[in-house]
């Protein structure tokens, strides 16, 4: 019976390690497959990334080419805009100047073609800002500068017919002088005008060019902190790998070391309990008759005894696990 009972302990004791074994396996398989499936994930996430930042890069050039010909284009218009209206002035008042100083006697015929000419450019300047889909702003523009152009143009006109009676020679030398100093100003007027204009588109060319140079140093901030990131995840997650690693080495190794020592004290037990019931037996004197009937005998003693082994090793095992 004590041979059965210590087979018994010796199978379960090996089982136990088997499982023991076989669990070490599979928690090490399983960790395998997961390393290996995160790595899968992680070069497909950067083969992702890759493509998706290059299509966005791609993008973005074709983007600013595309503003970049628009700007151009607005800007070629600007220029031969103001070099029309620049052309223009110029014509008006060499016009003016010429009438007021040699075609006197023919005043209203001159009078007419004026008119004439502004109906003709009005008309002409209507149709191309409705042909070009020129915005409302511009449209009021023209039409203030018009409207000044005119407007000094009656005074001037209104001038010359008051002082025609009273001295032409005087008037004609006046208004000689008052036009050049007009010009003069009007000049300096418009240049100061254009400066500010060109100032201005100068300084919001910077600010576009300082805008999408410090997107790109953000881009590339940003990309660099990302690939860190990933860096520093990758040797925490291997470095709490290897340390989960090794406390279940050291758990593992700590369970052998007392299961070893718990089924040497076993054995050392069953043996001292062997021989003291062997010295016990051949030293014992003559039993009760009545006590020794009711046990049993000889083998009724050994079964008590090996019950309250077996009864001591299970409730050994119970507190160890």
């Amino acid at each position: 019976l004590i041979q059965a009972s210590w087979r018994a302990s010796m199978c379960r004791g090996a089982y136990l390690t088997t499982v023991n074994a076989a669990k070490t396996i599979q928690s090490n398989w399983r960790a395998s497959v997961c390393r290996n499936t995160y790595h899968k994930h992680l070069a497909a996430a950067k083969l992702i990334q890759s493509a998706w930042s290059s299509a966005v890069c791609r993008k973005m050039y074709v983007k600013n080419i595309a503003a970049a010909k628009v700007i151009q284009g607005y800007w070629k218009v600007a220029l031969c805009r103001d070099e029309y209206l620049k052309n223009l002035a110029a014509v008006k008042l060499i016009q003016s100047i010429w009438r007021g100083v040699v075609c006197r006697e023919i005043y209203r015929r001159h009078v007419a073609a004026a008119k004439l000419i502004q109906d003709s450019w009005r008309a002409s300047m209507s149709r191309e800002a409705y042909m070009k889909n020129v915005a409302a702003a511009k449209m009021i523009q023209a039409k203030w500068r018009a409207s000044t152009c005119r407007s000094t143009y009656y005074k001037h006109v209104a001038a010359v017919q008051m002082i025609q009676p009273i001295w032409r020679g005087a008037v004609c030398r006046k208004l000689y002088l008052k036009h050049v100093t007009a010009a003069k100003l009007i000049q300096s007027s418009w240049k100061a005008a254009v400066g500010r204009e060109k100032e201005v588109k100068n300084i919001t060319a910077v600010r576009l060019v300082q805008a999408n140079w410090r997107a790109v140093v953000c881009r590339r901030m940003y990309l660099k902190s990302i690939a860190a990131a990933k860096i520093i995840q990758l040797n925490w997650r291997a470095s709490l790998c290897r340390n989960t690693y090794h406390n279940h080495l050291a758990a593992a190794k700590l369970i052998q070391a007392k299961w070893r020592s718990f089924y040497l004290k076993n054995v050392v037990a069953a043996l001292i309990i062997q021989s003291w019931w062997r010295a016990a037996m051949k030293r014992r004197p003559q039993p009760d008759p009545l006590l020794w009937k009711y046990i049993g005998g000889e083998e009724g003693a050994e079964g008590i005894i090996l019950s309250v082994y077996t009864i001591s090793m299970v409730t050994s095992m119970f507190f160890l696990s």
